[in-house]
């Protein structure tokens, strides 16, 4: 019997394999034009994982709308404004917009139910309009970011008291700090606090790791804060794992790391769910006729019941959020919470070193709304007062955005530039080139904060802070008053200065964020 050459079997696997993914490219119906894809791996080693620089080529070499892939999905990227305002679209009709999907079906987040509950990836329409409206309007509830100011005040009292800790041990009067690391654990405490309503010592726990000093907490505190913090990050990496991966691949050849990633995320998922039972406990001990805290856990588990404080319109046949609604909303609110705003602190920090210039004229704004004091009062109605300060975070959103590319699928037929899209179709849109585009900005290139100053109606369209249409940010409220509430207190106390001048912006890009990898800078004490 004549022996099977199984290394010949495999190049003929291997052969008719490419011959059939390169025909079906070639043959493929409605055609754009993009850099021709390698099998498995797409268009992933010819572009690269900088989103900045991918976006760049593919703007200058194929224009609005080309189409590359990512692993084997097709996907189509759009740098032009006029389809983008399409695509983020405000109508929430259905049939006037075709672009109600932020994700196609995915294998991997329906295992986890990340298709079905929440807001960010849920793709059940009439759920996810709900949990949008309930959302949208609790961070938006003025009661709540009153109450949020003082909860980023105190967190920033705590870490500045670190800092300061830092200078006196080492007899110097500037300090050294590492902004990334220091903001990735004050941005977590903050989100942790604010959807969780329980004190987080991810700031802590990273003091006692960095210095000789220890502080007095006790250790299962500490652990408890660290170990969220370092799965919560794991978790992010192995969401997207799970999500990008052949769901045949992952059960089969990386079998062990896809059971890694899935405990990773329920790790994280348990947690939340745990406190929102403990909650629920507080709310029904709490006396009927004494008011409710404001704080966003107890806002989502009374809504739509008879000790709702917000009243949000949403009609008497739906019911109360869930607990697995409410936890989906939390780790997304989690997700987003942390690495977006780390980044945004760190990329307004590096631009205020890079113009000073700048830097001094946002002082003299915040010292004309607060006096000269390292301890100012913040209300909601000063921080409106900063206009300045807000030119300040969207100049450095559109010249370094931490959303560079973002993504909408089609939940129906669309036409766009000209051709037809089927539904569940990918589109990459490209805000970094749309961003630094001189058709709509005047020297974009330069860090120009007063560009923001002039009346709305005059202002570019061109500029997607907080994403765009019916799916855009529902915590841009949330964000702004902690940008803002920040800079007032880091200001009014400290002065910075990059400890190597006009170095590059040093960036990766992780979850769908573009993070600040490394920033070291001097803080030093003002001197009033």
């Amino acid at each position: 019997m004549t022996k099977i050459n199984w290394i010949t079997v495999a190049w003929i696997i291997l052969g008719a394999y490419i011959f059939r993914y390169y025909y079906n490219y070639f043959t493929r119906t409605n055609p754009l034009p993009g850099p021709i894809p390698f099998p498995i791996v797409g268009n992933l080693l010819q572009l690269g994982l900088d989103a900045s620089e991918v976006a760049k080529y593919l703007d200058s070499k194929y224009g609005i709308i080309c189409e590359v892939y990512f692993g084997s999905q097709r996907s189509i990227f759009v740098s032009g404004l006029e389809p983008m305002e399409k695509i983020y679209s405000t109508s929430t009709s259905v049939k006037n917009n075709g672009f109600m999907y932020r994700i196609p079906p995915n294998e991997g987040f329906s295992e986890l139910g990340l298709d079905r509950n929440g807001v960010m990836f849920n793709r059940n329409l009439k759920d996810w309009n709900i949990n949008r409206r309930i959302l949208s309007q609790t961070l938006m509830s003025p009661r709540f970011l009153k109450d949020i100011i003082k909860l980023i005040e105190r967190n920033c009292d705590e870490l500045f008291q670190y800092w300061d800790l830092f200078r006196v041990a080492a007899h110097d009067n500037r300090t050294v700090i590492e902004i990334p690391k220091w903001l990735t654990v004050f941005t977590n405490d903050m989100i942790i606090e604010t959807t969780m309503s329980k004190k987080s010592y991810a700031k802590a726990s990273y003091f006692n790791s960095v210095s000789d000093k220890k502080l007095d907490i006790p250790q299962h505190l500490l652990k408890k804060s660290g170990d969220f913090l370092k799965n919560h990050q794991d978790s992010l990496k192995g969401g997207m794992f799970i999500m990008n991966m052949p769901g045949y691949l992952r059960r089969s050849i990386f079998k062990y790391f896809n059971k890694l990633c899935v405990d990773l995320v329920y790790w994280v998922e348990n947690e939340i769910d745990i406190r929102v039972k403990e909650r629920r406990q507080e709310i029904e001990a709490m006396p009927v006729e004494k008011e409710l805290p404001s704080d966003l856990l107890t806002l989502l588990i009374t809504t739509n019941t008879s000790r709702d404080q917000n009243k949000i319109r949403l009609g008497d046949s739906y019911e109360p959020l869930t607990d697995i609604s409410i936890r989906k909303i939390i780790l997304e609110l989690i997700f987003g919470g942390t690495d977006s705003s780390t980044a945004s602190l760190s990329f307004i920090l590096i631009y205020l070193c890079k113009h000073p210039k700048v830097k001094d004229r946002l002082i003299k704004e915040i010292e004309q709304v607060y006096g000269v004091t390292s301890t100012p009062t913040i209300t909601l109605e000063s921080l409106d007062k900063l206009r300045y300060c807000e030119a300040v975070i969207q100049e450095t959103a559109r010249i370094c955005p931490a959303g560079e590319i973002f993504f909408r699928t089609s939940s129906d037929k669309v036409d766009l530039c000209g051709y037809t899209f089927e539904p569940e179709t990918i589109f990459w849109t490209n805000f970094y080139s749309l961003h630094h585009n001189e058709n709509y900005w005047v020297e974009p290139e330069i860090f120009k904060p007063e560009r923001f100053l002039d009346n709305e109606s005059k202002r570019p369209k061109a500029f997607f802070q907080f994403g765009g249409g019916v799916r855009h940010c529902p915590g841009r409220f949330l964000v702004m008053a902690q940008l803002r509430t920040f800079l007032v207190r880091f200001f009014s106390r400290y002065d910075i200065e990059s400890t190597v001048p006009n170095q590059p912006i040093i960036k990766y890009f992780a979850a769908g964020i573009t993070c600040c990898k490394k920033f070291d800078a001097y803080i030093r004490p003002k001197k009033n």
